[in-house]
């Protein structure tokens, strides 16, 4: 840094936003007389034939107006098929997705079918053990007199 610099109270670029600010005010003062000058030269310059070229615009709209119609159904046509093209993809999707659903289901159920059809793995009891209408209540002797009391019956669990 400069002696100059590190005096200064305003940044640098403050001080160069001012100075681009002044070089545009001085061009703009040169302007008008700038205009006026242009404007005379057109004068002699030129001599137009206005109705030739407001023909000439019109033509031309009417060209553009046309390729712009064209070019506007192409792309119309364009956008149906591709809208087209994506209801069919989604349509595809969706019953790829429910087919999935519907195999994953079939599978599960299966699989549901099969454990149910396979011995379970819980112990058995056999026959002599087990009797052949299950008793709530059985006799029990308590101090020489019968009395019936509730049996606890195991239950197979649930696993799998």
């Amino acid at each position: 840094m400069t002696t100059t610099e590190t005096n200064r109270r305003i940044p640098g670029p403050l001080y160069a936003a001012a100075g681009a600010g002044d070089l545009v005010y001085q061009q703009l003062r040169k302007l008008p007389t700038k205009v006026v000058e242009l404007r005379e030269r057109a004068d002699t310059d030129l001599k137009v034939d206005v109705d030739k070229v407001r023909d000439r615009a019109t033509d031309a709209a009417q060209r553009n107006l046309a390729a712009l119609l064209t070019t506007a159904q192409a792309v119309q046509e364009r956008a149906a098929a591709v809208y087209t093209e994506l209801v069919a993809r989604g349509e595809r999707v969706v019953r790829g997705a429910e087919a999935e659903a519907a195999d994953t289901a079939l599978t599960v159920a299966t699989e549901l079918e099969a454990a149910a059809n396979e011995p379970a793995e819980v112990e058995a009891k056999t026959p002599e053990t087990t009797p052949a209408t299950p008793d709530v209540t059985a006799p029990v002797e308590v101090e020489g007199s019968l009395e019936t009391k509730p049996v606890k019956r195991n239950r197979p669990s649930a696993r799998k």
